[in-house]
């Protein structure tokens, strides 16, 4: 009788212990892995859609076609375009002929109110700006005097140049650019911001003070050779040469807008990076702007509304020899009356400013 008691006690033993051991464990719910902090929201918008390129140490998040980033500027020449690979239009522009000396460069055309035209541009052996007039927009009669004068050591625009004229209701304001090194070196380095004057007659201008400062207000340590373009709205955009704190050379197309030409805001991102010197022009509704990228390349990027630019178009320029020109730019651009494009500018080697046409 133990042994049965015993060996039935051995059997409700076991059998208890298989059951627990049986048992399912209890599910658990997937864990989640955390979601990525949105570093985009701190941020400003945009105000326009931007090409953004690689800094030189740096690749940044690509937001439009790939680009390659650009280790060094040392060793580019001739390979420059493959940073814009989806640019793959060309133009071929040939002079017609030189206006001017070579000392007389970074000019601006505008079409006077009584007619005719007149050329701003810089004039270093007469320490300021100086002007033309012409009938035709190809040949040009030197004015007398000076437009604008330097001014004086201890002034932020000791030296003034890289005019830009702009007619208004009551007369013409130049935007120019200021150097506030009176006594530039070769490998020195300028100290530019953006100015403006205003004329009555086109012909003397009277300072009226700064229009783009650079520092901690702004975040540029330079701001030269302003553009401005007045749109169908009544507001103004200007486009300029931006180098920012802290970012290697060379230069930004940046933008910014104002209301009445005087006050302005900046966009929050560059419309082109690596590019510099730009000019513009509108063509019935199109907004475009010819520009230098890099070293030695002569963009157009075309916009809609002056805000989002693409770039499409690739530039060559000729001299009357068939000699194609390096490092062109610093140029402006005018349409005649019976819709012909011209382009006046100067580049390496260039006897002095001339004036270029498309090839058709």
């Amino acid at each position: 009788m133990k042994k049965i008691i015993f060996t039935l006690a051995i059997f409700i033993l076991i059998t208890s212990c298989t059951i627990s051991i049986l048992e399912p464990t209890p599910t658990l719910a997937p864990t989640r892995p955390p979601l990525p902090t949105t570093i985009r929201s701190t941020l400003p918008p945009p105000t326009a859609t931007v090409i953004l390129l690689p800094t030189l140490t740096q690749v940044l998040p690509t937001l439009t076609p790939a680009v390659k980033p650009l280790p060094t500027l040392d060793g580019l020449r001739g390979h420059e375009r493959s940073f814009l690979p989806f640019v793959n239009q060309q133009q071929k522009w040939n002079e017609i002929a030189i206006i001017s000396k070579k000392e007389n460069f970074a000019p601006s055309i505008i079409k006077l109110k009584e007619g005719g035209y007149r050329i701003f541009w810089n004039d270093a052996p007469l320490k300021g700006v100086t002007s033309a007039t012409s009938k035709d927009g190809i040949t040009f009669v030197p004015d007398a005097g000076l437009r604008l004068l330097n001014s004086k050591q201890g002034d932020l625009d000791c030296i003034a140049s890289h005019p830009w004229v702009v007619a208004m209701n009551d007369g013409y304001r130049m935007y120019y650019q200021g150097n506030a090194d009176c006594d530039p070196r070769p490998n020195g380095q300028p100290v530019y911001r953006v100015f403006s004057a205003f004329s009555k007659d086109g012909m003397s201008f009277t300072r009226e003070g700064m229009r783009i400062d650079i520092g901690n207000s702004t975040g540029l340590s330079g701001a030269a050779h302003g553009r401005i373009l007045k749109l169908k709205d009544g507001s103004y955009r200007m486009y300029f040469s931006a180098n920012f704190i802290g970012k290697e050379q060379p230069a930004d197309v940046l933008g910014a807008t104002s209301s009445d030409g005087l006050t302005w805001r900046l966009d929050a991102r560059p419309i082109l990076e690596r590019a510099h010197d730009p000019t513009v022009i509108q063509i019935k509704e199109k907004i475009y702007i010819y520009t230098t990228f890099l070293g030695d390349n002569f963009v157009i990027l075309e916009s809609d509304d002056g805000y989002e630019f693409t770039p499409t178009t690739w530039v060559n320029f000729y001299d009357k020899s068939g000699k194609r020109l390096e490092e062109f730019g610093d140029a402006d651009i005018l349409q005649l009356p019976d819709g012909r494009l011209l382009i006046y500018g100067s580049g390496k080697g260039s006897p002095g400013l001339g004036i270029y046409e498309v090839s058709k």
